[in-house]
């Protein structure tokens, strides 16, 4: 997941990964362990709410060593108080945080007909939760329909760098919610002070592909766009958008627009200054005549 959101390839871009955000650095903070690890099968045992206390230390660790964006491709299928407590602490602190909306598919083990189970942290406030999308657009087979879902991303056999040096096809939401955190951190490292909300709000109101009503609980309002929701950043932050490699000069046709008031010669500034004398000469022989006429009428 790193690779999708910060791989910057090597080679000489001949081989390797580039991500989202090439450009951004990696605070990798571990909640899960893996199978090999001692005490694996205790772990396997042991109540979601107990586990999830991992997760929580994990997003407070990451909240003080100052990370922007907080990316989570896992979930859970409990809440945890201590968990929505972080978050609540990441959120007031300008942080923007994406999880992947789940792999149980459109109906899989849903309570509610069409809606595929709640999974954690997706589905907190605040908490940008994101689908799965195929090539071709399409919803994914296994992407989590419910409405905590609300944009959508590719994650059917998308390259990733792998752990153990290879690379690998990855398919999931996993991969969907890496590659919207790594456009979030496009935002972030140009907006740093933009609210969460409005990070949400810039990629939410710039996808497409967008359902016909506007909004499903497949793909929420769409599929991810980087250099619009950008650009939407810059408009919610009240920037102006750089032009890059274009001389003040240059403007459409090669002209720029002639200037509001065009700049005076001497001798418009002769004038403008005898104009001036001429005005206080003749108001001050007002004041004398005024001062006359009182003078006889008293």
């Amino acid at each position: 997941m790193a690779s999708l959101i910060a791989g910057h390839d090597h080679d000489q871009c001949f081989s390797g990964v580039t991500g989202v955000a090439p450009q951004a650095r990696i605070l990798s903070v571990r909640v899960i362990p893996d199978k090999a690890d001692p005490h694996y099968k205790q772990y396997e045992r042991e109540p979601e709410t107990f586990i999830q206390q991992s997760l929580a230390r994990g997003i407070d660790y990451a909240v003080a060593h100052g990370a922007r964006v907080i990316s989570m491709s896992i979930g859970y299928s409990a809440p945890s108080a201590a968990v929505r407590h972080e978050l609540q602490t990441a959120y007031d602190h300008g942080v923007v945080v994406i999880a992947s909306a789940g792999n149980s598919g459109v109906l899989s083990g849903s309570a509610r007909a069409g809606e595929a189970p709640e999974s954690f942290p997706a589905n907190y406030p605040g908490v940008i939760s994101v689908g799965a999308v195929k090539p071709s657009g399409a919803v994914a087979d296994f992407s989590s329909d419910n409405l905590s879902v609300q944009v959508a991303a590719p994650g059917v056999n998308v390259p990733a760098q792998g752990r153990d040096g290879q690379y690998w096809w990855v398919s999931g939401t996993s991969p969907a919610c890496a590659l919207v955190a790594g456009v979030a951190a496009l935002i972030k490292s140009k907006y740093p002070h933009l609210a969460p909300d409005l990070v949400a709000g810039a990629m939410t109101s710039t996808t497409t592909d967008r359902p016909a009503r506007g909004y499903d609980s497949q793909v929420g309002f769409g599929i991810v766009d980087a250099a619009a929701a950008l650009a939407k950043a810059a408009h919610l932050a009240g920037a102006r958008p750089a032009q890059a490699g274009v001389k003040a000069a240059a403007r459409y046709q090669g002209a720029l627009a002639p200037p509001p008031v065009s700049p005076r010669g001497s001798g418009q500034l002769v004038l403008f200054a005898l104009l001036a004398l001429t005005s206080l000469a003749l108001t001050a022989a007002a004041g004398t005549r005024l001062a006359v006429l009182r003078r006889a009428n008293q």
